[in-house]
């Protein structure tokens, strides 16, 4: 299931894995579903998105997830991703900079690393 939820040192986090989207059609309605879950989910929502494999048209990608990020922002608390460098680097510090959340997206290389950021 792409998203799901885990257990790290006792918390909570949602995990959202586009590893298996084989297509830019598969990855926007991954975000779409996701925007939808977070949107039904109770605020404070610890965030792990995980790209890593994916080298998809990834602009289209960020102005959709910059469109659908007000309906759901305000429920994640922190949010870390896996699998962002280079041109995608460039544009997540886009997304963060124009995310009408506060709540910005931090890169990370391995999942440890990500998920003890997002409990601490």
């Amino acid at each position: 299931m792409p998203i799901n939820k885990l257990e790290h040192k006792g918390k909570e986090v949602i995990y959202v894995d586009y590893q298996s989207c084989r297509s830019d059609f598969e990855r926007l309605k991954q975000l779409e579903e996701t925007a939808q879950f977070l949107s039904q989910h109770q605020g404070n929502a610890l965030v792990l998105v995980d790209l890593r494999g994916q080298s998809g048209r990834s602009k289209e990608f960020m102005e959709r997830a910059k469109e659908l990020e007000p309906n759901y922002g305000h429920n994640v608390s922190k949010r870390a991703i896996l699998g962002i460098d280079g041109l995608k680097k460039v544009l997540l510090m886009a997304f963060n900079r124009f995310s009408k959340n506060s709540t910005k997206t931090v890169p990370f290389d391995t999942k440890d690393k990500a998920l003890d950021f997002l409990i601490t």
